[in-house]
């Protein structure tokens, strides 16, 4: 799918992380600057004989001290076709682009299917925890584009 956003304007990153999950990440260089990024997340889980599958589009971003996950799609069918992936996450980026700044959360929240926002937490570990998830997912963009550099040259 790399060379379908590339062709919108759009890096496509992706990789394995430890747990055999593919994960990826999509964004503009303006979701970049912002902070803001498109993630796609397909996992399978449980054992050979009976395995459960999880694939998820959400966005996530820091604002003002506090994290945000927006689920934007969660699926679990063990086969998706990859043109609907491709058109929810380029749909999604749009969206993101489309609004203005001071009402983007306000616009993904409206569209999410769930919303996680640190600062709506009363427990202080959970909150915690919650905004570091998303700052480590931030650098993970920032290492996965460090590593495109890398590896184009």
């Amino acid at each position: 799918m790399e060379k379908l956003f590339a062709k919108k304007g759009i890096k496509y990153l992706s990789y394995l992380d430890t747990d055999g999950s593919k994960l990826a990440y999509a964004f503009t260089p303006q979701m970049l600057e912002d902070k803001i990024f498109v993630e796609l997340a397909v996992r399978e889980m449980g054992d050979e004989e009976d395995p459960e599958y999880e694939t998820v589009i959400s966005v996530f971003t820091i604002r003002d001290g506090s994290s945000y996950d927006f689920t934007i799609c969660h699926d679990d069918r063990p086969v998706i076709p990859l043109m609907y992936l491709y058109r929810l996450v380029l749909d999604t980026i749009e969206l993101i682009s489309g609004c203005e700044k001071q009402t983007l959360l306000e616009e993904l929240k409206q569209a999410a299917t769930g919303v996680s926002i640190s600062k709506e937490v009363k427990d202080k570990e959970l909150k915690e925890r919650m905004y570091g998830i998303i700052e480590e997912k931030i650098a993970t963009v920032h290492k996965l584009i460090n590593l495109n550099r890398l590896n184009s040259n």
